[in-house]
């Protein structure tokens, strides 16, 4: 049995087991969960052609030569995607930007970039997976549902026990529906939706002791947030879980700034920090490579910040590009109709992990092989938390950090 990792969710569980045939094929797999096991399976088990030009099978190196030509002749190229591409991948994709005077920006949803300029804005507690399971006393999810979206969370941080946490931990989701989370939790405060924002403002003045005249906020009862409230201060250690249902409505800005105060605040007579549920993305290598990090345009010679104007979706939508590069996974269904439009017009050049699948006519398209089963490098986990990825069985598919180098190179040439 091989080591493998998964690296499907921010939870990037690196305790999982593989046996592989003479072929490469995963004949058993330990410790998969249900978003897992189907993917790594099916990754493991194709055996795709490499590279296109056109949507006609060719040469690997005619490929990059094409992508080369390209990106060489744009005035104004975009890198973006980078979902759950390695560390190493990351930090060319950001040197092939610089060198464009491109712009780059992770493929990351509207709900994950108001968190990260939410976070610029007033800061944030939070902590890492290990704290929580070996100290955390107290875990509030809200608007999110982890036992979907992250499968192996509970297994592997909340249910297991805790060094610090002898008598187990209280579980409690606050949400606008019942969720698979919310069914197995010892609390669920179920709040209209769209109410998020109201809501955080009321424990907030209670937590500053402030006076409210009424007795409810948009239709929850003041008993059961200030009952929430205390639980949250009487905790050795709180833990909030937030994901993109406390975001809705186009303020989510302001409800994960209202979010962020309030664990602050909280840290005055106990521990209280905050995660987002998201997956494994771009925005610490950016950060660290560029000084921001989503929505960088280098085109000036140094990089500019501009966290909605340099959106992937907004500058497809005002045709601000002319060809993309897009490495790792990238949602188009999450482009607007007129991003997608755009993007059919312009030469799109795509570095496909295995299994992937996606629907996106591109100039040149390149599948690479998954990190963490045939590719070896660094992936950061939600928490933040840097996970070593291991080689754990040889495949004819091209590493995406070795194309993504050669791609630089032709460029730089």
């Amino acid at each position: 049995m091989a080591d493998v990792t998964c690296t499907l969710c921010g939870c990037t569980c690196d305790d999982l087991q593989a046996e592989f045939d003479a072929a490469g094929q995963i004949v058993r797999l330990a410790g998969e969960c249900t978003l897992s096991a189907p993917i790594l399976r099916q990754a493991c088990a194709e055996s795709p052609g490499v590279a296109e030009i056109g949507g006609k099978p060719t040469d690997l190196k005619e490929a990059i030569a094409r992508a080369v030509e390209i990106l060489s002749s744009s005035r104004a190229p975009l890198v973006t995607g980078l979902t759950r591409s390695t560390v190493e991948s990351q930090r060319v994709a950001v040197e092939i930007a610089e060198r464009l005077g491109a712009v780059i920006d992770p493929a990351i949803s509207k709900f994950h970039r108001s968190a990260t300029v939410a976070m610029q804005s007033v800061g944030i507690s939070t902590c890492t997976l290990g704290e929580v399971k070996q100290r955390a006393d107290v875990i509030l999810f809200w608007g999110c549902d982890p036992v979907a979206s992250h499968p192996r969370l509970f297994e592997r941080f909340i249910d297991a026990p805790g060094k610090f946490v002898p008598a187990g931990r209280r579980v409690i989701v606050v949400d606008s529906q019942p969720s698979k989370t919310s069914q197995g939790a010892d609390e669920f405060i179920q709040i209209s939706s769209g109410s998020d924002l109201d809501v955080l403002a009321a424990l907030r003045a209670m937590e500053q002791g402030i006076s409210l005249a009424a007795d409810e906020v948009r239709g929850t009862k003041f008993t059961v947030l200030r009952q929430l409230l205390a639980e949250l201060q009487s905790a050795q250690y709180a833990v909030v879980f937030f994901g993109s249902g406390i975001a809705q409505g186009g303020i989510g800005e302001a409800v994960l700034e209202s979010l962020f105060l309030l664990v602050r605040s909280l840290n005055a007579s106990g521990r209280c920090a905050a995660l987002g549920l998201g997956g494994p993305l771009a925005e610490n290598v950016l950060t660290w490579q560029s000084g921001y990090p989503c929505g960088v345009n280098f085109s000036a010679g140094y990089p500019v910040y501009e966290p909605y104007a340099n959106a992937t979706n907004a500058l497809l939508e005002h045709q601000e590009v002319d060809a993309v590069l897009i490495a790792g996974e990238f949602a188009a269904d999450g482009l607007s109709p007129l991003a997608r439009q755009h993007l059919k017009t312009i030469p799109t050049i795509l570095l496909e992990t295995v299994g992937q699948k996606s629907s996106l006519a591109a100039e040149v398209r390149v599948v690479t092989s998954r990190a963490g089963i045939q590719t070896g490098g660094t992936l950061f986990r939600l928490d933040g938390v840097p996970i070593p990825l291991r080689e754990s069985v040889p495949t004819q598919l091209p590493d995406e950090t070795k194309i993504l180098s050669a791609i630089l190179q032709g460029i730089q040439a």
